[in-house]
């Protein structure tokens, strides 16, 4: 049975590093996307100049108690964007819910996006002045469960302040980036949890957050493919490429048969997301 736990939003921390060090299936995605063989004919990845390559690391969180999660810092503006991105995730999945006769778990993935996300970042945000977007998710938990035209309206007001309060972040690509490896990685681990064997386990939940986090880094890369930088669009055509198979076998909101996507394939997805932006400023 699914709680309404909400797990610590994770510090992002976006660094450069010389080379690539990561083991087993990573390393095979992220060879994939550089094009070079290795041994027996499996792709590697390059190494990369010193200061190139950017990767998210982040503390690790276990489950949360009933209520809010752990704040996020002031100054971990891809924390933040990663908190944005699962409010835009759980209102996503909710929505899906309804339309899927599940109205209960529908209203708690919004409360949990009001409660447990948007709480953890009050504080940061506030110290950014960035646009609050709590008055958009209220309005959005009172009408999640209502006539569609009323939901839908409440949906787009809650995009807009999202919006908002990504600009006055005066976020950077780079950080975007690793916001949405970031999520990726959280996506994959959840995915491990709520997923067994292709069949949904007794933590179903974690399948939705795996599920709304992926679409939400989909969201995020559409966004970034129409920068006026040709080398953030380039990555984001390469990230999106990437994830495109993911998504592909990934069944809906309340799957019924055998779920075809698997945690190594969310994982190989976040590092050649990785791979692609490792230019990127």
């Amino acid at each position: 049975m699914t709680t309404n736990k909400t797990k610590p939003l994770r510090r992002v921390v976006v660094r450069p590093l010389g080379t690539l060090a990561l083991a087993g299936g990573m390393a095979v995605a992220l060879g994939a996307a550089s094009g070079a063989s290795g041994p027996s004919g499996t792709q590697m990845a390059p190494a990369t100049p010193a200061g190139q390559l950017w990767l998210v690391s982040g503390t690790e969180g276990g489950e949360g108690g009933e209520g809010g999660a752990a704040p996020v810092a002031e100054d971990d503006r891809p924390g933040l964007l990663v908190g944005l991105m699962k409010v835009e995730a759980r209102t996503r999945t909710a929505v899906d819910l309804v339309a899927a006769g599940d109205e209960k778990t529908a209203k708690a993935a919004v409360d949990k996006a009001l409660h447990g996300d948007f709480e953890s970042m009050e504080p940061a945000l506030k110290a950014h002045k960035a646009p609050l977007f709590e008055d958009e998710l209220e309005a959005l938990e009172k009408q999640v469960t209502k006539a569609p035209e009323a939901r839908d309206a409440a949906v787009a007001a809650l995009d807009k302040g999202l919006a908002a309060t990504r600009a006055a972040l005066n976020v950077t690509p780079a950080e975007e980036f690793a916001a949405t490896v970031a999520i990726l990685r959280e996506a994959g681990e959840d995915f491990g949890v709520g997923v067994k064997d292709g069949k949904l386990t007794d933590e179903a939940g974690e399948y939705r957050d795996a599920r709304g986090y992926m679409l939400a880094a989909d969201a995020t890369l559409a966004r970034l493919q129409g920068s006026s930088d040709a080398a953030v669009k380039a990555a984001a055509d390469k990230s999106r490429a990437a994830l495109a198979p993911v998504l592909a076998a990934l069944p809906d909101v309340a799957p019924k048969g055998t779920i075809a996507a698997d945690p190594a394939l969310i994982l190989g997805a976040a590092a050649s997301v990785e791979l692609a932006a490792y230019k990127v400023k």
